[in-house]
């Protein structure tokens, strides 16, 4: 579980049933704060990342997709294939300068 100042956050579908998003939950009540949507079809998300100012949130997706979040404005602002399909995207960071995100997956 990862935790951040907003919360705790856990795949929605992990957590309620349900596929399609990204849940932020509040850690002190333990109940869900906000959810960031991921899509209807969206693959199992392996590792999320936030960068320095919390203010953005990166995901690594099974699909080998890396999605990037505004968590001010609670959407999706970008997504690329950063591993080949059929390969999972399982770990990410983002650069010191916040100009980058690395990525590591199941290709090597």
């Amino acid at each position: 579980m990862l935790r951040h100042e907003l919360g705790v956050l856990l795949p929605l579908h992990q957590a309620l049933g349900v596929r399609g998003a990204l849940e932020i939950w509040n850690a002190k009540i333990f109940a869900p704060a906000s959810s960031l949507p991921l899509g209807p079809d969206a693959a199992p998300v392996h590792e999320v990342a936030f960068n320095h100012n919390g203010k953005m949130l990166a995901t690594a997706g099974a699909d080998g997709a890396v999605r990037l979040f505004d968590l001010n404005a609670g959407k999706q602002i970008m997504s690329w294939t950063a591993h080949p399909r059929g390969e999972a995207a399982t770990s990410l960071a983002f650069s010191a300068d916040q100009n980058a995100v690395f990525s590591a997956g199941t290709d090597g």
